[in-house]
Protein backbone atom coordinates (compact mmCIF):
# COMPACT_ATOMS: atom_id res chain seq x y z
CA UNK A 1 0.00 0.00 0.00
CA UNK A 2 1.05 3.60 -0.37
CA UNK A 3 0.05 6.49 1.31
CA UNK A 4 0.97 10.29 1.90
CA UNK A 5 1.56 11.96 5.41
CA UNK A 6 3.15 15.36 5.74
CA UNK A 7 5.23 16.38 8.65
CA UNK A 8 5.72 19.79 8.67
CA UNK A 9 4.66 20.35 5.67
CA UNK A 10 7.19 17.76 4.61
CA UNK A 11 5.30 14.79 2.81
CA UNK A 12 6.34 11.52 3.21
CA UNK A 13 6.09 8.93 0.65
CA UNK A 14 5.12 5.70 2.74
CA UNK A 15 5.34 2.00 1.38
CA UNK A 16 4.14 -0.52 3.79
CA UNK A 17 1.88 -3.40 4.10
CA UNK A 18 -0.82 -3.10 6.52
CA UNK A 19 -2.69 -6.58 8.35
CA UNK A 20 -6.12 -5.80 9.94
CA UNK A 21 -6.16 -7.51 13.91
CA UNK A 22 -8.49 -10.52 14.89
CA UNK A 23 -10.58 -10.09 18.00
CA UNK A 24 -10.09 -12.36 20.88
CA UNK A 25 -12.82 -15.60 21.22
CA UNK A 26 -13.43 -16.53 24.81
CA UNK A 27 -15.05 -20.33 23.45
CA UNK A 28 -14.96 -22.16 19.93
CA UNK A 29 -18.66 -23.65 18.78
CA UNK A 30 -17.70 -26.70 20.31
CA UNK A 31 -17.13 -25.28 23.62
CA UNK A 32 -13.17 -25.55 23.24
CA UNK A 33 -11.13 -22.39 25.04
CA UNK A 34 -11.12 -19.97 22.12
CA UNK A 35 -7.71 -17.40 21.34
CA UNK A 36 -6.59 -14.33 22.38
CA UNK A 37 -7.20 -11.27 20.14
CA UNK A 38 -4.12 -10.22 17.95
CA UNK A 39 -3.09 -6.61 16.90
CA UNK A 40 -3.29 -4.77 13.87
CA UNK A 41 0.25 -4.61 11.86
CA UNK A 42 1.53 -2.29 9.85
CA UNK A 43 4.69 -2.64 8.19
CA UNK A 44 6.62 -0.04 6.82
CA UNK A 45 8.96 -0.81 3.99
CA UNK A 46 10.19 2.45 2.21
CA UNK A 47 9.68 6.01 2.86
CA UNK A 48 11.05 8.64 0.32
CA UNK A 49 10.90 12.65 0.61
CA UNK A 50 11.27 14.59 -2.37
CA UNK A 51 11.51 11.32 -4.28
CA UNK A 52 14.50 10.09 -2.06
CA UNK A 53 14.31 7.27 0.03
CA UNK A 54 15.19 8.07 3.50
CA UNK A 55 14.20 5.20 5.28
CA UNK A 56 17.32 4.30 7.01
CA UNK A 57 17.66 7.66 8.34
CA UNK A 58 14.21 8.12 9.46
CA UNK A 59 14.42 8.41 13.71
CA UNK A 60 12.56 5.51 15.67
CA UNK A 61 10.28 8.62 16.96
CA UNK A 62 9.33 9.32 13.43
CA UNK A 63 8.92 6.20 12.39
CA UNK A 64 7.13 5.09 15.21
CA UNK A 65 4.79 7.93 14.94
CA UNK A 66 3.97 6.81 11.65
CA UNK A 67 3.07 3.33 12.49
CA UNK A 68 0.44 4.75 14.29
CA UNK A 69 -1.28 6.91 12.30
CA UNK A 70 -1.34 4.39 9.72
CA UNK A 71 -2.99 2.20 12.36
CA UNK A 72 -5.51 4.99 13.02
CA UNK A 73 -6.53 5.92 9.34
CA UNK A 74 -6.79 2.32 8.85
CA UNK A 75 -9.00 1.95 12.17
CA UNK A 76 -11.61 4.14 10.11
CA UNK A 77 -12.02 2.53 7.17
CA UNK A 78 -9.01 3.76 4.97
CA UNK A 79 -6.88 1.05 3.97
CA UNK A 80 -7.70 -2.53 2.75
CA UNK A 81 -6.39 -5.81 3.89
CA UNK A 82 -3.12 -6.68 2.04
CA UNK A 83 -4.21 -9.76 -0.34
CA UNK A 84 -3.68 -12.92 1.03
CA UNK A 85 -5.31 -11.85 4.20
Amino acid sequence: MHDTIAIDDVELEIQFSYTPGRPAVMYLPNGDPGYPADPAEVDIEEIHVWGVDVTKSVPDRIYDYLKERILQQAEMGEYEPDEGY
